[in-house]
């Protein structure tokens, strides 16, 4: 405290409290200088500067505004701001501007300022106006963003309406559910539509690769496995014959002596060139 007692008046450098003419002190925490006399800081300041509520620390329990120019210190946090554990002395700092109220960091929002929402199962507890892959999901209260299905990368109101579909995932022709498809049975990837699309495959084709192009058929209708066009025919070609070893079944060529068959070897009649074996059942007779 640096202080002399029973002082007419001060030495250089030394200075009484205000209204008293002795002691003279050359330090008084808790005191400010004021005009050649001490004055007690504010009961929220440790120490203080140029006024009693200029504060250059606080007392316990008391803590600083960020951006406060004045250096009051303040015993309630105010709406709109937290107290920041992060910094010594502790400081209390505005939330970001997307929080009502927040706690612990800026952005760890109490609650969410008008058309910002959290996102669903994330502690964080950030407030978005918007997020990539997330719809704003009204069946919480309030309202929480959640996460679109995988197959889309931008969806509204659920998470399979998909505004865009993700990578190797398209929308369904004609379809105005809007949901994106990695594959359909019985559809193929429409590569003349803009965005490509999901085309229905056309009869007698259950699958197919294009719309003249099938890989499968409808009962009784079957492919050669030696054509690439993807015909599904209805009768056995002449010089085929109905393989069963493909599943499901194809029409495969007959063998090269046949010139047609009922199985690879099987020829209903030969190929020029080529002749069936005659077997003659020759007996013989002795005299009697």
């Amino acid at each position: 405290m640096n202080s002399t007692t029973n002082c007419i008046s001060c030495n250089s450098g030394y200075f009484p409290k205000r209204n008293t003419s002795a002691p003279c002190y050359y330090n008084l925490p808790g005191w400010f200088l004021n005009s050649g006399y001490f004055d007690q800081c504010d009961y929220s300041c440790q120490t203080c500067n140029g006024s009693s509520n200029n504060c250059i620390l606080c007392n316990s329990n008391y803590y600083k505004k960020y951006g406060d120019s004045y250096g009051y210190c303040y015993n309630s946090i105010p709406s709109g701001y937290f107290l920041d554990t992060s910094v010594y002395p502790n400081l209390i700092t505005p939330c970001d501007f997307s929080c009502i109220e927040c706690t612990l960091n800026s952005r760890k929002c109490i609650s969410c300022k008008a058309s910002y929402y959290k996102k669903a199962n994330d502690s964080s507890d950030f407030c978005y106006t918007s997020i990539s892959g997330f719809y704003l999901n009204s069946s919480y209260s309030p309202n929480l963003f959640s996460a679109c299905d995988s197959s889309c990368k931008e969806c509204s109101g659920n998470p399979l309406t998909c505004d865009l579909c993700n990578t190797n995932y398209y929308y369904k022709e004609n379809e105005i559910s809007k949901a994106c498809y990695s594959s359909i049975k019985g559809y193929y990837l429409n590569s003349n539509l803009s965005p490509n699309k999901f085309s229905l495959c056309v009869s007698p084709c259950t699958t197919c690769s294009s719309l003249t192009v099938c890989l499968t058929c409808i009962d009784t209708y079957f492919i050669k496995d030696d054509e690439i066009t993807g015909v599904c025919y209805s009768q056995k070609p002449f010089g085929y014959y109905l393989n069963a070893s493909y599943n499901p079944s194809r029409y495969s060529k007959c063998d090269i002596s046949c010139n047609d068959c009922d199985s690879l070897y099987t020829c209903f009649n030969c190929s020029i060139g080529y002749y069936k074996k005659v077997i003659i059942d020759i007996k013989i007779f002795s005299k009697s």
